[in-house]
C-alpha cells in the first residue's frame, strides 16, 4: 500500500495538532510537516514534496485561496506542485464557504467542514471519516501512477479500471436508446472534482439548452449555496440552491442543498422540488441515486442524465432505473475526470450511452436535442 505523505496547514496550533493526530491514525499516512500560513506551506511543499495538503481557508500572510492560486501557478513549472492534491478545511460561515468554492475552482480536490462539536473525540471522529475518504482518493491515484501500474506521463487515473472496449470520444450524433423521447429536464450527478468541472462545463451547457438542470453535488451543508452563487455568475441559466416546493422552470439550475436529498414530485400537473432527510445512500446525502429514481418516475424517458467525476458508485443504481425508462446517459471520460469512480461505475454497469471529455458533453447534449 502506498504511503500518503501529508502536509497540514492551519493558523490554529490546536487545529494543526488535531488534523495531524487524525491523519496519523489513518493507515499508511505520514505527516511530513505542519505550517501556520500559506507562505510557509509553499516552501514546505518544495522541500517535503507531499502527496496531500490540508489547507485552512482563513490564515494570515497568505490565505487558502491565495495559496491555492500560487500552487496552481507553480504547477506549470515545478513537479512538486503539479502532483500535490489539496483538501480545503473550512468553517461553515458564508465567507469561508465562498472562499472554499473559489479554491475548488482553482483546483482544490475536496472540501471538508471544520468540526465544531465542542468535543475533541467527536471532532476527531468526524475528521477521520472525511480525511480518510480524501486519503483513499489520493492513494488510489498514486498507486495507479506507480511504475508497476502506469507511466508517469499518464493522466490522473480513475478509482476503477476502465473496461478495455471503452475509449469513446465526441463524434457523430449519439445513438438514442430505445424509448428515447424529447427531454424536458437534465439531471447531473457529480462528486470529487465537481465544482471545477461544473464551473467549466455548465456555462457552455446553459448556452445549448433552455431546459431546467438538476444537480446533485456531494458537498456538506453550508457550501452548496456558495456553489450555486458561483455558478450563477458564470451561466446563462439562473443557478440556485434548491428549496422545498420550488417549481421547475426553464433556464434554471437547481443545486441539491448539502445534507438533504433532492427529489422531483408532481402536484396538480406541475413539477416541483421536494427535499427529504431520508437516510444517506452510498454514504451520501444528497445522493445522485435518489434524484435519478425520482426523476425517472416523474419524467420517464423525457430527460437526459449526466454522470461526472466523483469517487464511489453513486448514480449507477439510479442510472439503471433511468435506462429502464429509455433515458440517454452521458458519462465523463477518464482523462478529464479527477476521479473516475462514479463515471467508471456507470460504464462498468453498461448504462453509459456515450463516454465523453468534459467539454464535449454540451455539444453532445445539443445534438441529442
Amino acid at each position: 500500500m502506498h504511503v500518503v505523505r501529508a502536509l497540514v496547514v492551519d493558523d490554529s496550533t490546536i487545529f494543526r495538532l488535531l488534523v495531524s493526530n487524525t491523519l496519523s491514525l489513518l493507515p499508511d499516512v505520514s505527516v511530513v510537516g505542519r505550517c501556520r500560513d500559506g507562505k510557509s506551506a509553499i516552501e514546505s511543499i518544495r522541500i517535503e514534496k507531499p502527496d496531500l495538503v490540508t489547507l485552512d481557508v482563513e490564515m494570515p500572510i497568505m490565505g487558502g485561496l491565495e495559496t491555492m492560486k500560487e500552487i496552481r501557478r507553480l504547477a506549470q513549472t515545478e513537479e512538486a506542485f503539479r502532483k500535490v492534491r489539496v483538501v480545503m478545511l473550512s468553517s461553515q460561515t458564508k465567507e469561508g464557504a465562498d472562499i472554499t468554492i473559489q479554491s475548488m475552482n482553482e483546483g482544490a480536490m475536496e472540501c471538508i467542514p471544520k468540526p465544531n462539536e465542542g468535543d475533541v473525540d467527536a471532532n476527531q471522529e468526524s475528521l477521520k471519516l472525511n480525511l480518510g475518504r480524501a486519503v483513499e482518493v489520493v492513494r488510489a491515484q498514486l498507486e495507479a501512477l506507480s511504475p508497476s501500474s502506469k507511466p508517469k506521463s499518464a493522466p490522473i487515473p480513475p478509482i476503477r479500471s476502465m473496461p478495455p472496449r471503452i475509449d469513446a470520444i465526441a463524434g457523430p450524433i449519439p445513438a438514442k436508446p430505445r424509448g428515447f423521447q424529447k427531454p424536458q429536464v437534465i439531471c447531473i450527478g457529480v462528486s470529487t472534482g465537481g465544482p471545477a468541472a461544473l464551473s467549466t462545463m455548465l456555462p457552455e451547457l446553459s448556452l445549448k439548452t433552455h431546459l431546467p438542470i438538476l444537480i446533485v453535488q456531494h458537498m456538506p451543508p453550508g457550501f452548496t449555496k456558495s456553489l450555486a452563487e458561483s455558478l450563477d455568475k458564470k451561466c446563462r441559466h439562473k443557478a440556485v440552491e434548491a428549496t422545498e416546493g420550488e417549481l421547475l422552470e426553464n433556464d434554471r439550475i437547481y443545486i441539491a442543498p448539502g445534507g438533504r436529498h433532492m427529489t422531483v414530485v408532481e402536484q396538480g400537473g406541475t413539477r416541483k422540488i421536494a427535499l427529504t432527510d431520508a437516510p444517506a445512500e452510498n454514504g451520501c446525502r444528497p445522493a445522485v441515486d435518489v434524484l435519478f429514481r425520482s426523476a425517472a418516475k416523474i419524467f420517464g424517458s423525457n430527460q437526459l442524465a449526466i454522470i461526472l467525476t466523483g469517487m464511489g458508485s453513486d448514480g449507477t443504481l439510479g442510472g439503471k432505473v433511468m435506462k429502464e425508462k429509455g433515458v440517454c446517459v452521458l458519462v465523463q471520460d477518464k482523462a478529464s475526470s479527477v476521479v473516475w469512480g462514479m463515471p467508471g461505475s456507470a460504464v462498468d454497469a453498461g448504462i453509459a450511452d456515450e463516454v465523453l471529455p468534459l467539454m464535449k458533453i454540451p455539444e453532445s447534449v445539443a445534438k441529442l436535442l
